[in-house]
């Protein structure tokens, strides 16, 4: 029989904790998987990046970092190394937003630029930002006058930009942009058995759009974890439940699709990962462990383990770079970053 190997070789680990994993015990047997360590852990944080760390890949050999660090949104270059190969510099803060702070953004490059949404502390308002490869300033609009506008998701198609802002009880709104900024269209999606959560993300499909959510972002209440794929158009496809454990809060999402799998990460909040009160009740913390997840194309869950072992990581993120996974996520205000090359053998 041919077996199809996922080999997930680390080039560099920046943790808070040590790295576990734990394998389902009901792994097909025609799909197997490989973790191998090609060196230590290295216990750091990303210099300079406070939170909210994304790391996109922009066709430069350094990939574009963007934080949120003192209320302000900050970029810098960093190679597959794990090295700055830049100063930060600020490229939008407080006077950019009537003299408020900026709080939570979503990062992602399409058609040659970096395309920066952001809210601010009151979560009544969000702007859309437009730069350069060399983080110039090509504009920046108001997008959404009101709220809640934070934990938002972006998503480029064929017809522009797709920003989503939490829309309670339902899901989120969508906000359609041009490439010069200009509003085409807003409208709603989630609800019935699509309804679901801030915290989430959103990745393109074969036949459209995929979000990755949880039920609730109330780290105190069980949720699942959901994949919810909608046509080109945003018309309801498929909503597929992929983990739903009890006593457990799965949300702040992020997927990419490698071929046929999508390897997701999220927060984890359980009583029994040891995340809580010392009583031991169950999610009583706004942070938790940081888990991956692998799914085949059917929702089948092939695989899982915890790159964060502790009760603060919070917001992880993914890229992929041709073969090269990046995953960042923040621990009580330090941003992490984990690289590692994503080969599959048959």
């Amino acid at each position: 029989m041919m077996h199809r190997t996922l080999i997930l070789t680390v080039v560099l680990i920046l943790l808070t904790a040590g790295l576990t994993a734990c394998a389902k015990e009901d792994i097909p047997e025609e799909l197997s998987f490989e973790l191998t360590l090609e060196n230590e852990a290295v216990e750091t944080a990303v210099e300079g990046a406070a939170l909210w760390l994304f790391a996109v890949d922009d066709g430069e050999d350094d990939l574009a970092l963007s934080s949120e660090t003192a209320g302000e949104i900050r970029m810098a270059r960093m190679n597959t190394a794990g090295a700055l190969t830049s100063e930060w510099v600020t490229v939008a803060d407080s006077t950019d937003v009537d003299g408020q702070r900026i709080a939570d953004h979503s990062h992602l490059y399409s058609e040659g630029y970096h395309w920066i949404v952001f809210s601010v502390t009151s979560a009544k308002e969000s702007y859309l930002l437009k730069l350069d490869k060399n983080f110039e300033r090509v504009f920046l609009k108001k997008l959404a006058t009101e709220g809640p506008t934070n934990d938002m998701f972006a998503v480029a198609g064929e017809d522009g930009l797709y920003i989503g802002h939490f829309l309670p009880g339902t899901g989120h709104t969508i906000y359609q942009v041009d490439s010069d900024g200009n509003m085409v269209d807003t409208f709603p999606i989630g609800g019935g058995k699509f309804k679901h959560s801030n915290g989430a993300s959103v990745v393109p499909s074969k036949d459209g759009f995929s979000v990755f959510a949880g039920e609730t972002l109330n780290f105190r209440v069980q949720g699942a974890l959901m994949r919810l794929d909608y046509t080109n158009a945003w018309a309801e496809a498929k909503s597929t439940t992929l983990v739903d454990e009890e006593d457990t809060n799965i949300n702040m999402t992020s997927a990419v699709q490698w071929n046929d799998l999508w390897i997701v990460t999220a927060r984890m909040t359980s009583s029994q990962s040891g995340s809580g009160s010392d009583s031991g009740s169950a999610l009583q913390k706004d942070g938790g462990q940081i888990w991956r997840f692998v799914f085949d194309e059917s929702g089948k869950e092939l695989k899982r383990e915890v790159l964060y072992n502790g009760d603060e990581g919070n917001r992880p993120h993914m890229e992929l770079k041709d073969t090269l996974l990046i995953t960042t996520w923040d621990v009580a205000g330090e941003s992490m970053i984990r690289m590692e090359a994503v080969t599959e053998v048959y």
